[in-house]
């Protein structure tokens, strides 16, 4: 992972965010019982709750090998191993998971952020399909909320953004990085209605796919690019200062000109300069402009319309 700082990091939980791990434990649960039967099954989950009490974090491997060391002459105990270890997790994302990383990663960088143990945590997210969906940014810890620093040294950048499902964890966060992150509550799973004493999420959804529908403007106080986030005289400009309305305009031209075979770079440059110009003639931005600046400004806007028509008739 780079040292380069980013304009905007997405920090997204896994357990109940993106996977439903409630349901993951309920059918490990029925498939466990059917393999071993009702009276081993509950030695098994005795065995797990006392492995999450001493390591505050669910651990599958070290509750297998105590399972296995309690009941050596049972040939039965290997089954448990293959239920386990053998769930396809993809089946288990929420609907719109996909979709929602996709949408982030044109916003900024995304890297999940997840407890867990080092070995069965890594291979549940590598086996969902998020390890690629993320290009590889993957933090696991015992107790993620110890660790924003080293998040904050291996990714930095000038604004966060944390998904999780637990409030406790975001007010933690908030408290840690305050105006530097956007706390989203994601109310899923058996934490979801949990009472926080600390900072309320900023954004607060019921379904991971609901994040499709959240403006750009509204992850961060920093721009999705810093071009198209500059005020004329260079200074970084307000996220305030882009109305959803010109969030949408940004892409829409962004998206027609990548399509026209333009590079990403280029067809941000120039959607960028024109939703400002637009802003400019529009009378939108944040300081008063002189009326020749906005004359100047509506001027070159026609004089795009008029040379775009024409190329489209050329093309014709």
């Amino acid at each position: 992972m780079s040292a380069e700082r980013r304009d905007l990091v997405f920090l997204v939980d896994v357990d109940n965010t993106l996977i439903d791990n409630d349901r993951v434990k309920r059918d490990i649960a029925t498939a466990v019982a059917r393999a071993v039967g009702p009276e081993l099954a509950d030695t098994f989950w005795r065995i797990y709750e006392d492995v999450r009490r001493e390591c505050g974090v669910v651990d599958f491997p070290e509750t297998l090998r105590r399972f296995r060391m309690r009941d050596r002459g049972d040939a039965r105990t290997s089954r448990v191993d293959r239920v386990v270890l053998a769930m396809p997790f993809a089946r288990y994302l929420f609907p719109g998971a996909r979709q929602v990383l996709e949408r982030l990663s044109s916003l900024g960088e995304v890297a999940i952020l997840s407890d867990g143990d080092r070995v069965y945590q890594p291979a549940k997210i590598a086996r969902a399909g998020l390890l690629l969906a993320v290009r590889g940014n993957v933090f696991v810890y015992d107790h993620k909320e110890d660790h924003l620093a080293e998040v904050e040294r291996r990714l930095p950048a000038t604004h966060y953004c944390h998904v999780d499902d637990k409030r406790e964890l975001l007010a933690h966060t908030k408290e840690r990085l305050r105006d530097r992150v956007t706390t989203v509550h994601v109310r899923q799973g058996h934490y979801a209605a949990d009472p926080s004493e600390g900072p309320p999420p900023d954004i607060s959804v019921d379904r991971i796919a609901d994040l499709r529908r959240v403006a750009a403007s509204s992850f961060a106080a920093t721009a999705r690019t810093p071009l198209a986030r500059l005020t004329t005289g260079g200074g970084p400009m307000p996220q305030q200062a882009w109305s959803n309305k010109r969030e949408r305009q940004y892409e829409h031209i962004k998206d027609n000109l990548e399509k026209r075979g333009r590079s990403e770079d280029t067809a941000e440059r120039i959607a960028a300069a024109t939703v400002n110009q637009t802003r400019t003639a529009k009378g939108e931005t944040k300081e008063r402009k002189l009326p020749a600046e906005r004359a100047r400004a509506k001027r070159d806007m026609a004089a795009a319309g008029r040379k775009g028509a024409k190329a489209r008739a050329r093309r014709s």
